[in-house]
């Protein structure tokens, strides 16, 4: 194994707020809040929708094995 790329970790340093977001950008803290909320709603539905159509495939009329007997 060689060091000429060495692996880089990472960890998060904190939390960014609302108003640190909206005096960097200019915007309102609500008009911030509102953005996260949506984003919020938004993963949630997509993670709703994914779990359905992978759920979908599960459900149904379940199949038994047969079983035959010899004899």
């Amino acid at each position: 194994m060689s060091d000429d790329n060495p692996i880089k970790r990472w960890t998060a340093k904190g939390k960014t707020t609302a108003a640190e977001v909206a005096r960097q950008y200019d915007l309102t803290v609500s008009e911030v809040k509102d953005w996260i909320d949506e984003a919020h709603l938004q993963v949630y539905a997509l993670l709703q929708r994914r779990t359905a159509t992978s759920v979908s495939g599960l459900c149904g009329t379940p199949s038994t094995p047969s079983i035959s007997r010899v004899g």
